[in-house]
């Protein structure tokens, strides 16, 4: 998912570098504010870690 995401991303850079360019700040600031949300706790549940892994399976 991550490669597909960044040729997406790279595409879209190379149709219009301003644009692309705040695509990507856009994805970065999603994409950090998922994969750090709840990341230092340990699911205790199976439905907690279906919950985190449905959050930000695409982003890690």
């Amino acid at each position: 998912m991550k490669k597909l995401v960044s040729q997406c991303i790279l595409e879209c850079i190379s149709l219009d570098r301003e644009l692309g360019l705040k695509m990507l700040a856009a994805f970065r600031d999603v994409w950090l504010a998922i994969s750090e949300r709840n990341s230092d706790k340990e699911a205790q549940t199976m439905d907690e870690y279906l919950r985190y892994r449905s959050d930000n399976g695409g982003m890690l």
